[in-house]
């Protein structure tokens, strides 16, 4: 059986420390939990919910020493009984705190103690000048809710004030002044005020009835919530740090909380017996399960963020707890309801479905299995069911600086569709030879393992190219090339390698539109003609690299650059949109390109569970089937 002594003995305070009555007020209130100072005392007073310890600190004798020229003070310590002191002195209460050994102290003194074994008293609460007070009540944040289930029985059946009418005394008053009308004062009234009074005095007595029949539903499961609330204190030092979580990260005890001295997190959970600890409280596992089925259904039917619940409780904990209401009490009592899962799990080895797992929804089914045991995989597929997987649909790998501020312009621009919102990104490989690789080295080009590590995870790579140096080459042997990740397929698709028969430049802009953007470029310094354009065009065929770049540097005598070229042309394109559609589909081979990338992200559906992540791999959509 749990009782104060035993929080004591095994200094349950660590993970949970108890909080004043004001503390526990705010904390509640925080929750929407509506109460005062008034309201728990009435409620104690009723036996209904008491605190779960309470102390009365000592007065001590303070030896003090003024300090010159004012009226400050420094404290020299407490006066010991018989010691002799001719100077000043000061009383306080003593400081308490819950540290095991100093906590027994005062619970073999009679000065800690659980309020629900001892009568009843009015609460005086005094205060010496230091503001200390004497006597202290010490709520635990797990009695939210009992007193959420509390005040909702009182919401239901009558309001809070009425609550404390039951009382002997108040009860007697009526009747005395029920039997004084009835006596002395009946003839006088009229037959209209004889009916009135005896309506309102049924009334009274009828509600008088229904606050003593909730008073005693309330008081019959006071002594189970408060052992409910007594056991969730004594799993916190163990479980509470899972339930401060993202599902990545924890939060234990630190630095900020009372730890004993040599405390340790990490050696207490090594050391913890979780069938030992079942058998000190006098439950049985069915019990847990009991209590963790009706602790579950009462979070899910406050939250007003429950059909979110799964995607929530990967958010920062830091986030959550900035929450208000009903949301942040769900999160309360999901937090205790997480504790008794571990606890049931470490004693029986078998698994409580989880807070979204209600009507036969099992989780390891949906999402395949193990998944949720692998909290990086199970937020990546519950991130694609809400489309929050902010992880690119299609890369898009471009060779240099002109196609990587171009080609999402174009797409924004002239098709109207942002890359960023369709899931694309754009990879600058800084020249060709990063596609090639090293001859003898790599067989594949450098981009192999690249591209198979993202087709396994559902990205597509799309590869824009020149035709330059050994490109057709490593592409080709590319397209053969066997995925490491899924051996049945091939590592690409042909469709996902674009090489310009040319380049850029002459496969998308005619000898015109090349020559005023290079004499645009050059601040017409000199005046390009076609002719020299399809010159440098054969020069190209002809295997000579940058005949564009050559011509340029020769007329105008600055250095080229191929990415301010693009951007003229591009600006072109922008400036005259209905010059490229034809039948509302783009002419020019490159939008055409851009309208591809756009369709392949958009279709790309990423995988929300692992039986449509592995059918996807196997459909061919990121690599041709190998036939055995």
């Amino acid at each position: 059986m749990i009782d104060l002594s035993y929080l004591v003995e095994n200094d349950s305070f660590i993970a949970c420390p108890l909080l004043p009555t004001d503390n526990f007020i705010r904390y509640c209130k925080d929750r929407g939990l509506e109460v005062s100072q008034q309201n728990l005392e009435d409620l104690e007073r009723m036996g209904i919910l008491f605190p779960v310890a309470r102390v009365t600190c000592p007065t001590l004798t303070i030896k003090i020493e003024r300090i010159e020229g004012g009226n400050s003070y420094k404290k020299l310590g407490v006066l010991r009984d018989g010691e002799q002191w001719t100077g000043e002195t000061k009383e306080e209460f003593a400081i308490f705190y819950f540290e095991k050994d100093y906590a027994k102290s005062f619970l073999e003194h009679g000065l800690l103690w659980q309020p629900s074994s001892r009568p009843f008293t009015p609460w005086r609460i005094r205060r010496d000048n230091a503001g200390r007070e004497e006597t202290i009540s010490y709520y635990s944040i797990f009695q939210c809710y009992p007193l959420h289930e509390i005040l909702k029985q009182v919401r239901q059946k009558i309001n809070f004030g009425l609550i404390v009418l039951p009382d002997t005394a108040k009860l007697s008053r009526c009747q005395k002044l029920l039997h004084f009308f009835a006596e002395k004062k009946w003839g006088r009234l009229s037959a209209f005020a004889k009916r009135h009074l005896a309506a309102s005095f049924f009334r009274l007595e009828r509600r008088m009835d229904l606050c003593a029949m909730n008073l005693s539903f309330l008081r019959q499961y006071r002594s189970r919530d408060e052992s409910h609330t007594l056991l969730y204190q004594v799993l916190a030092n163990r479980y509470f740090p899972y339930t401060q979580s993202d599902q990545r990260t924890i939060s234990v005890p630190g630095w900020d909380t009372h730890i004993p001295m040599g405390w340790d997190w990490d050696d207490y959970r090594r050391t913890w017996n979780a069938r030992q600890v079942l058998s000190e409280v006098g439950l049985t596992p069915e019990d847990c399960k009991k209590l963790y089925e009706r602790l579950l259904l009462q979070a899910e039917w406050i939250d007003p963020l429950e059909r979110w619940y799964e995607l929530v409780e990967f958010v920062s904990y830091e986030q959550k707890k900035k929450l208000k209401g009903d949301a942040l009490l769900a999160q309360s009592f999901y937090a205790m309801a997480q504790m008794l899962r571990l606890f049931y799990r470490a004693i029986t080895d078998e698994r409580l479905p989880k807070p979204n797992e209600g009507g036969g929804f099992d989780l390891n089914r949906f999402y395949g299995f193990n998944v949720i045991d692998d909290e990086l995989r199970h937020l990546e597929h519950l991130t694609n069911r809400y489309h929050l997987n902010p992880r690119p649909r299609l890369i898009l790998v471009v060779e240099g600086k002109g196609e990587e501020r171009q080609i999402p312009r174009l797409a924004r621009k002239l098709l109207g569709h942002p890359f960023p919102l369709v899931g694309v990104q754009v990879y600058n490989l800084n020249g060709v030879g990063n596609f090639a690789g090293r001859k003898r080295q790599d067989r594949y080009g450098a981009l192999e393992k690249f591209i198979d590590d993202y087709h396994s995870r559902q990205t597509i790579v799309f590869v824009l190219l020149d035709n330059e140096g050994r490109v057709p080459q490593v592409r080709d042997r590319l397209l053969k090339a066997q995925s490491l990740s899924y051996p049945d397929r091939k590592i690409t698709k042909a469709e996902y390698i674009h090489v310009w028969e040319k380049n850029i430049e002459f496969d998308n802009f005619g000898h015109d539109e090349i020559a005023r953007a290079m004499t645009k470029l050059g601040q017409e310094r000199h005046i390009f003609t076609e002719a020299e354009i399809a010159c440098c065009e054969q020069n190209h065929l002809e295997g000579k690299a940058d005949p564009l770049a050559t011509l340029f540097e020769k007329q105008v005598g600055t250095g080229f650059s191929k990415s301010g070229l693009l951007k003229i042309l591009v600006d072109e394109i922008i400036a005259h949109p209905e010059e490229e559609f034809e039948a509302d589909k783009p002419k020019r081979p490159l939008t055409k390109l851009i309208w591809q990338v756009l369709e392949l992200a958009a279709l790309n559906h990423q995988p929300v569970t692992s039986e449509i992540g592995e059918h996807n791999q196997r459909s061919g959509h990121f690599g041709d089937i190998i036939e055995r």
